[in-house]
């Protein structure tokens, strides 16, 4: 049994959202309503993808609801629990959050032309995770001197899509 919602379970949902904010400030469970304007990204992230995912809508509002979204949630981490001063540290957590926002648009594709987005968002991905890993300290070695010693490995990386890419063609016709 499938429940079709309506426009006023949504308002109802705003009305709880807003509520359990309110309530979470009046607690002091949050700072103040100035750390967590970002939940205004986040709503309207939730937003474009209810209308995204709609079979009459246009899914251009998918990639961006993704952004607005992961966002959203990144900047209410920022003003919440991590410090505006860390920020010159998780730098890369944009880079990750636009690539997972592509690999999800690409999601929604058809099947043929899906790797055209889910390919590059995976590789700018472990791009972000890899300068994350610098930026934070988890290596030890400068980005300059590993980029001298392990250059190769992207041609060894780029040379295996190369390869795989015709088993891969025949195996979405």
């Amino acid at each position: 049994m499938v429940v079709k919602v309506g426009k006023r379970f949504y308002i109802g949902l705003a009305i709880v959202l807003t509520g359990l904010l309110s309530l979470l400030l009046t607690l002091e469970v949050l700072p103040s309503v100035v750390s967590v304007w970002p939940g205004v990204l986040i709503v309207l992230g939730l937003y474009l993808l209810y209308r995204g995912y709609q079979p009459e809508r246009g899914e251009g509002a998918i990639f961006i609801g993704f952004f607005f979204l992961l966002s959203g949630i990144v900047l209410v981490l920022l003003n919440t629990v991590i410090t505006w001063a860390e920020l010159e540290q998780i730098w890369p957590l944009f880079i990750i959050v636009i690539s997972c926002a592509l690999f999800f648009y690409g999601r929604n594709k058809p099947r043929e032309r899906r790797a055209m987005y889910t390919v590059p968002a995976a590789v700018v991905m472990a791009m972000g995770f890899i300068f994350l890993m610098f930026s934070l300290g988890i290596v030890t070695v400068s980005f300059k001197d590993f980029m001298k010693r392990w250059w190769p490995l992207v041609l060894v990386v780029f040379g295996f899509f190369v390869m795989l890419q015709p088993l891969l063609k025949k195996r979405s016709t």
